[in-house]
């Protein structure tokens, strides 16, 4: 197998335009106007991308459990996912994911062993997941790239945990 950034070499660069501004993790990434990933070339969304795995997950589908090791992260190309939480003998909607947006980056970047959440997905789903091994290659083969991805996984994180504040102020 090629590494992700010779796989580009293997294309003519207009089937490499086409193919990079056709991936619909391209779409997310460009829908966030003012963050690191929209200053990315179509060559390093292509690269990016790469490092992804399509996936897909039926209805009810138990993506991880609580306690499960956090080495993974999704973002939602449709569907739906919810995240639960037991906690004194109750389970709890956490939050419900809908396209467009992601999950579990915080705690893979972090370096946290273990999940705090149960992550369902609630109607059948498509998704793009990030493992921990991709993400070593990533940072590897590319840190300028992966620095890029983390701060917009941060900066996406902090708009959905200022908006779950003002939902309960």
């Amino acid at each position: 197998a090629l590494p992700p950034g010779d796989v580009l070499a293997l294309i003519s660069p207009e089937e490499r335009s086409a193919a990079t501004a056709a991936h619909p993790l391209t779409r997310i990434f460009a829908s966030v106007q003012d963050g690191p990933l929209a200053r990315l070339s179509e060559a390093q969304h292509a690269q990016l991308v790469h490092y992804f795995e399509d996936v897909e997950a039926e209805a009810d589908a138990v993506l991880w459990e609580a306690g499960a090791p956090a080495d993974d992260l999704y973002i939602v190309q449709s569907g739906e996912l919810t995240q639960t939480i037991r906690s004194h003998g109750r389970t709890r909607v956490v939050e419900s994911l809908l396209p467009g947006t992601m999950v579990g980056g915080l705690e893979l970047f972090a370096g946290r062993r273990r999940r705090t959440c149960q992550l369902v997905a609630t109607e059948k789903s498509r998704l793009w997941r990030l493992d921990s091994e991709a993400f070593a290659r990533l940072r590897a083969a590319q840190p300028a790239l992966a620095l890029a991805f983390v701060q917009f996984c941060l900066g996406f994180d902090a708009f959905r945990f200022a908006n779950a504040v003002a939902r309960h102020s």
